[in-house]
């Protein structure tokens, strides 16, 4: 079920390709617990179901998988789960639907030494396959650690995330933060510890659906380009002697270095659903632009998509957070952006399974005409 050898298509004037597999059937296992969606086209929520009752059951963690994938995100509310068991339900999500083999839960080059607060596994030591989401960051409120195993980094924030911000809040919206990987995430899984009363919410947007509001003109141009992900900011701007903590390999043997500008297709395939979503939305895409166009229009196209996500209500979903609430979501296909409205303390885990390398399947299909198809 390894998808190792799926091979990235590139831009026009390639031979056929052939998938290497039929999309994922979803088995019906979960259909015993009470679902709710969110929207007709994105978002779901199991209000009563703890994800511990169904951890080592391989077949409902499958569906769950593939729920996620057709769904983009699912909630799961006041959940009683440890950070050992987020990172098992994590590596299974990708595990089950047939992730390369070579294919591990993320490392990020910089979050918990950027954060200098450390987050620990069940042994006691420093576990970066989490990656501690803290406001602390943004709002200065870091303390000095005292017997850390390493140096405390010096922070280096980004000064229009801080609140209130005269930004818009829409130039935020990423299809996920590690975009710049050779090897990107498949599935996020985020544990909100604390969130605000009011405020500090997620919203999510439909890559699948982007895609499908497009004519078909645009959809077979924008099917042979390629876009840039460069995140080479992080390494370029860090302060003189900072320290990265990771050095090897990233969750994959190809996620390794610091040259963190990648190519991926502009329109990719999502091997659990077989359907097409654009992959390009992201300041990390802006920065690095789309090829094969000249850089003018470049940039229109990156609007004109920005602007599908961003100005289109009913491809969305917001998440109102609570404490202990566990939020799931596809990063192939979706994207999202937090909204910057508080003040308080928020702080989550998050740990990100790393997939297949992006690729598009010109035979594959968009959901609207794969839902049709199944009707």
């Amino acid at each position: 079920m390894a998808l190792d050898n799926i091979q990235v298509i590139p831009t026009a004037g390639t031979s056929p390709f052939q998938p290497l597999r039929q999309p994922l059937e979803y088995l019906g296992s979960l259909d015993q617990y009470h679902k709710i969606d969110s929207t007709p086209i994105i978002g779901s929520e199991f209000p009563n179901l703890q994800l511990t009752e169904i951890l080592h059951d391989e077949e409902k963690l499958r569906d769950l998988a593939i729920l996620v994938s057709q769904r983009g995100v699912i909630i799961f509310r006041n959940q009683k789960i440890s950070i050992d068991q987020q990172k098992l339900l994590t590596n299974k999500l990708g595990e089950l639907t047939g992730r390369p083999e070579t294919s591990k839960l993320h490392k990020h080059i910089l979050v918990n030494a950027q954060i200098g607060e450390l987050v620990n596994d069940s042994n006691g030591l420093p576990d970066d396959e989490v990656a501690l989401i803290t406001s602390k960051v943004s709002k200065g409120l870091l303390p000095k650690l005292q017997g850390t195993k390493r140096p405390q980094a010096k922070p280096f924030l980004n000064p229009s995330r801080l609140t209130p911000s005269n930004h818009i809040a829409a130039e935020f919206w990423h299809s996920e933060s590690i975009c710049y990987e050779n090897i990107p995430a498949d599935y996020a899984v985020m544990q909100m510890l604390e969130n605000p009363p009011s405020g500090g919410d997620t919203l999510f947007a439909s890559g699948y659906e982007v895609y499908d509001r497009m004519s078909r003109p645009m959809r077979s141009m924008l099917e042979t380009l390629t876009a840039v992900h460069s995140e080479e900011n992080l390494v370029r701007d860090a302060p003189k002697g900072y320290n990265f903590d990771i050095i090897g390999a990233r969750g994959s043997p190809s996620n390794v270095g610091f040259d963190l500008t990648v190519t991926h297709p502009l329109v990719r395939t999502n091997p659990v659903t077989g359907w097409k979503s654009l992959y390009g939305v992201a300041p990390r895409v802006k920065r690095g632009g789309i090829q094969g166009v000249t850089k003018h229009e470049s940039d229109i196209l990156y609007q004109y998509i920005h602007s599908l996500v961003a100005q289109n209500h009913d491809l969305q979903v917001r998440v109102k957070w609570n404490n202990n609430d566990i939020g799931i979501w596809d990063n192939r296909s979706t994207y999202h952006v937090e909204t910057n409205d508080f003040n308080e303390y928020r702080r989550g885990y998050r740990t990100l399974s790393v997939g297949e390398k992006p690729y598009f399947d010109p035979a594959s299909k968009s959901r609207r005409e794969a839902l049709a198809s199944a009707t």
